[in-house]
């Protein structure tokens, strides 16, 4: 019987997993950065991307050539250790009179989800870890 969902490597799933939580930190100090200048008149919200990155550099069916040497032009998508987080500015919205667009209530909640992202790739990463050593030790 084939199973119907492709999942990466083993070491595709660890780098993943180890970019993501990168992305959550650096979501977590965009977010507290927000909170800090919720009272800067002017001053616009930022965010990062980072999923649609990393479900392309995780896609098997493209193509992507090798890079031999750093002045060699990329082809295809990024491989997943070249796929980082990008921060970016939300400029087309204002929340108050002052043009700020930070919404502090939308922020904290954004802060708890990132929480809870982050806590989760923690343990999946520790279950990883244990699993690996459990394997090496042959302990059950």
């Amino acid at each position: 019987m084939d199973f119907p969902l492709k999942l990466p490597p083993e070491t595709d799933i660890m780098v993943s997993l180890k970019k993501s939580l990168d992305a959550t930190l650096l979501r977590h100090e965009v977010i507290a950065n927000n909170i800090a200048n919720a009272d800067t008149p002017g001053y616009k919200r930022l965010d990062i991307t980072f999923k649609a990155a990393l479900k392309e550099a995780l896609k098997k069916d493209s193509f992507r050539g090798v890079r031999t040497n750093k002045k060699h032009i990329p082809i295809g998508p990024p491989g997943l250790n070249e796929v980082k987080p990008s921060i970016f500015r939300e400029t087309d919205t204002f929340y108050r009179n002052d043009r700020n667009n930070v919404d502090i209530d939308v922020e904290m909640g954004e802060l708890a989800k990132n929480s809870i992202n982050y806590s989760t790739l923690i343990r999946l990463i520790s279950e990883k870890y244990n699993n690996l050593e459990t394997s090496i030790s042959g302990r059950l």
